[in-house]
């Protein structure tokens, strides 16, 4: 089963609670993806953790230049005008 949890910041102080679940799903052999609107400052990811979360999570905002890029370059190529 393929879950798949979105948050407005992940990870961060306050989302302790989500990052437990998102452990114990996962431990249970739960295939869980982490979606945040906004990245975490990098100064606020403290634990390792919390950095293996940082770095397995995608977040919407800001984008990131190879998925920007690419998402402009698939609509060019589908829809010219």
């Amino acid at each position: 089963m393929k879950l798949a949890y979105l948050v407005a910041r992940y990870p961060a102080v306050s989302q302790t609670f989500v990052v437990g679940e998102v452990l114990g799903l996962r431990a249970q052999g739960l295939e869980v993806n982490t979606l945040a609107i906004r990245r975490s400052p990098p100064q606020e990811v403290l634990s390792r953790v919390d950095r293996e979360a940082f770095d397995s999570t995608y977040a919407v905002l800001p984008p990131r230049p190879w998925d920007f890029l690419r998402a402009h370059v698939r609509a060019l190529v589908r829809d010219p005008l």
